[in-house]
C-alpha cells in the first residue's frame, strides 16, 4: 500500500500582493517628520489629501523624486513604525497565502527598503517587486496590474486609489486601506477598509472576493 505524503494533499497557497507605504510602513508620518525637519514645512500625514507629494510640497516631479530618494536614505525612514496590526496580520495570513510586496518605489531604493522590511517583517513575505511609480523614464515603470498578473495574485492590498483601480481592472480584487488621499468613489472590485483588523475579518468571512 502506498501512502501519500502529507504535503501532497495540501492545496497550493493563494498569492496576496501587499503594498508597502502606509500599508505596512507608516511612511506618511515619517515623511512628514523628515520634510518638516529638512525643508521647514509644517504639516502632518492626515492633512495630505493628494497622493502626489509634488502637489503637497509645491515641487516639480524631478525635485519630488529627489526628496523622496533623500528621505529613504535617512533615519526618518529607517525608524518608521509599522502600520498597526500589519505584522500580526501577515503572520496569520502567511498560513494560507504566499505574500509578495508590490511597491511603487523604484529599484534604487531596494537596499534601504529591504533593510526596513528585515527589521519589521522578517520572514513574512516571499518576494518584493519595485514598480517605479515616480520614475520619469517610462521604460523603468511597471503597472502594478502587470506585476500582479505575472505572479498569479488572488488579492491586493493598497492605499492608493489609482493603483487599486489599475489592479481591479484586470479582475484581481483589491482592499483599499482608507487614507485622506484616496477619498472618492471606488470602482468595482475595490473594497474600502479601515484597518488590518477589518481586512482579517473580511478574509475570514469570505473564501474569495471575486
Amino acid at each position: 500500500m502506498i501512502l501519500s505524503s502529507p504535503h501532497e494533499s495540501q492545496k497550493p497557497k493563494k498569492v496576496l500582493g501587499v503594498d508597502l507605504d502606509d500599508v505596512l510602513a507608516r511612511t506618511g508620518d515619517a515623511m512628514a517628520s523628515f520634510h518638516n525637519a529638512t525643508y521647514g514645512t509644517n504639516y502632518v500625514r492626515d492633512e495630505v489629501v493628494d497622493y502626489n507629494l509634488g502637489t503637497v510640497w509645491n515641487c516639480a516631479p524631478e525635485e519630488t523624486q529627489r526628496r523622496i530618494d533623500e528621505f529613504v536614505g535617512t533615519e526618518f525612514h529607517h525608524q518608521a513604525e509599522a502600520v498597526f496590526g500589519a505584522y500580526d496580520a501577515l503572520k496569520h495570513l502567511g498560513k494560507t497565502y504566499e505574500i509578495a510586496v508590490v511597491t511603487g518605489r523604484h529599484e534604487g531604493m531596494r537596499d534601504n527598503t529591504i533593510d526596513w522590511l528585515t527589521k519589521n517583517f522578517l520572514g513574512l513575505y516571499r518576494e518584493i517587486h519595485f514598480t517605479g511609480h515616480y520614475e520619469t523614464d517610462p521604460s523603468k515603470k511597471r503597472l502594478k496590474s502587470s506585476v500582479m498578473t505575472e505572479i498569479g495574485a488572488d488579492l491586493f492590498i493598497d492605499d492608493a486609489l489609482h493603483f487599486a483601480s489599475d489592479v481591479a481592472s484586470v479582475g484581481i480584487p483589491v482592499l483599499l486601506l482608507d487614507t485622506p488621499w484616496n477619498q472618492g468613489v471606488v470602482p468595482e472590485g475595490v473594497t474600502r477598509v479601515a484597518s488590518w483588523t477589518e481586512i482579517l475579518a473580511i478574509l475570514a468571512s469570505k473564501e474569495t472576493l471575486r
